[in-house]
């Protein structure tokens, strides 16, 4: 992964909204307010907001650079990669097929494509399923991302569900829809996008996918290192997949956003039937349709769907009964209360409740200042008595003195996790307790937790694993209070209890039933070098 540190502190933000000739009037009070919101979230990669009515693009705001290297700022033309929202596009795309008869969604998959199967005693996989991910497929192969050979790897995965069962999100199975589509149409899916839904709706920025050729048209794209919460920039690679394979800007997006809100309608007719349009934005389980959600509360019917890749994100959310819509792109993780503060304030501008869709929470994880490190200092006690005792250090550094007086000093290694090649594994720090590898301390005047023991193979499987393909996983095995726990490498927004299910093999905590799986294997010097998370291979690395 690219780790181009961004040093220039001193540049200046920019931020300009839509030229005041095109500007709704309705909207200006609201676009000043926006902008004045975001241009106080302070300097650094951008952001380009859009809002919109059934009509046209009433306005835009944009703040920051897309390029901190060369001071670029971004701008309403600037094109941003849209992750995740490219699903929609893909149900579209099979919707339009389902109108002409060509697709069927309660029909298998393995209809259109006979090299699609998985090893089950379940009912067939329904396009229907895929669609609103309640196919018990797994949500990701990072290593064959985009390569036509996952349908190949599927074939020894086993369902722990019947389809329809339960919500878990699949970008596996929206990479398969997309060779359902290529079978059908007998075109490249870049193309069919393109023919069927980026020309009829005049999207003519819009890139259907991301290759090497698209890479310069781009904003560079950052992700917050975490050592010190820089900037740095993110890893590109090629994807071509309909998961998450598109790139636009603020005018197109917004066009977009105006084909829901008229509810299938384009500017040169309609894009999909009142049928298949109704059938798209009808919820299953968790409130996800056919690739967005759905907010029915209140009467109001919202539509919306968040993206992510290589460090860029975004997001909509379309208000089909009040008529207007936003788009959010940026180079860098969106502000999620900022994100709800802004549709708060176009919605009221425009006639609405004033508040964003009700299925998903604006709020941002606590604020952390990365030298404060208080929350971490005092002494540690372990359940046979061994004590470790942490101080402050320099430059946001922990200094750890064990019992037998040995001092040793600790780098940041991530939010809550610190270590260095003197401690061997790394400590992750919980409320009121620390692990280290497969041993964990309870803070001296805390409750101490009722005496556990630790299953002695669990030894076996603590470190770290990586895959070294561009998007990893990378990720840490350690115990806390005698669980085998499992989290990302550098940061605990996935934290996880491993259940065991059969021996070295074990699944998530939480949810139950889900379709992802831990298996633990190659016992060396007795440690395993490999971890294989629902058949994508990770090794030992000797790092803390």
């Amino acid at each position: 992964m690219s780790a181009t540190r961004w040093m220039a502190a001193a540049l200046i933000a920019a931020w300009i909204p839509l030229a005041s000739a095109t500007t709704d009037e309705r909207i200006k009070p609201a676009l000043e307010e926006i902008q004045k919101l975001v241009a106080a979230s302070g300097d650094g990669p951008g952001i380009a907001i859009g809002v919109s009515d059934r009509e046209r693009l009433l306005g835009v705001v944009v703040h920051g650079y897309a390029d901190l290297k060369t001071a670029k700022p971004v701008t309403p033309d600037t094109k941003f990669a849209i992750g995740s929202i490219s699903k929609s596009f893909t149900a579209v795309v099979l919707l339009q097929m389902a109108d002409a008869k060509k697709f069927d969604p309660a029909a298998p998959i393995s209809k259109y494509l006979p090299q699609f199967r998985v090893n089950t005693t379940y009912p067939a996989i329904t396009g229907h399923s895929v669609l609103n991910h309640t196919s018990g497929l797994p949500n990701y192969l990072p290593h064959l991302s985009s390569m036509r050979y996952a349908l190949y790897a599927l074939h020894d995965f086993q369902p722990t569900y019947a389809p329809g069962d339960h919500f878990e999100y699949s970008n596996t199975g929206y990479q398969i829809l997309g060779y359902v589509a290529e079978r059908i149409d007998g075109d490249s899916f870049p193309s069919i996008l393109e023919r069927r839904i980026l020309e009829p709706l005049g999207m003519h920025a819009t890139e259907p996918q991301m290759d090497d050729t698209v890479r310069q048209s781009l904003a560079i794209s950052y992700e917050r290192w975490p050592y010190d919460g820089s900037y740095v920039e993110s890893n590109w690679f090629p994807y071509t997949a309909s998961d998450g394979g598109i790139a636009s800007n603020t005018e197109d997006f917004g066009a977009y956003v105006r084909f829901i809100l008229n509810r299938g309608v384009g500017p040169k007719g309609r894009i999909l039937s009142p049928a298949a349009f109704e059938a798209f934005i009808t919820p299953a389980l968790d409130n996800y349709a056919y690739g967005v959600n759905v907010s029915r509360a209140a009467g109001k019917t919202v539509v919306g769907h968040g993206g992510s890749i290589y460090g860029f994100n975004s997001y909509f959310e379309a208000h089909i009964d009040e008529g207007f819509g936003l788009t959010f792109l940026s180079n860098t993780r969106l502000d999620s209360e900022l994100v709800g503060r802004v549709i708060g304030i176009a919605s009221k501008a425009l006639g609405g409740n004033g508040q964003p869709a009700t299925y998903r929470k604006f709020t941002n994880p606590p604020a952390q200042d990365w030298n404060d490190t208080s929350r971490y200092e005092g002494t540690y006690l372990r359940q046979d008595g061994v004590r470790a005792v942490f101080s402050k250090g320099q430059d946001g550094r922990l200094l750890m003195r064990s019992s037998d007086g040995k001092q040793v000093e600790l780098r940041r290694m991530g939010r809550n996790i610190y270590g260095g090649r003197a401690t061997g594994a790394y400590l992750f720090f919980g409320d009121s307790e620390v692990s280290h590898g497969a041993d964990w301390y309870t803070k001296e005047g805390a409750a101490v937790p009722e005496s556990v023991t630790t299953p002695a193979e669990y030894r076996a499987y603590v470190g770290r694993y990586q895959n070294h393909n561009n998007e990893g996983p990378d990720v840490r095995v350690f115990v806390r209070r005698g669980r085998l726990m499992v989290t990302s490498a550098t940061s605990t927004s996935f934290t996880s209890e491993l259940v065991a299910v059969s021996p070295g093999v074990f699944r998530l905590e939480t949810p139950s039933h889900s379709p992802e799986r831990y298996q633990f294997d190659t016992l060396d010097d007795g440690v395993t070098l490999r971890l294989q998370v629902t058949g994508v291979p990770l090794y030992r690395v000797d790092l803390p």
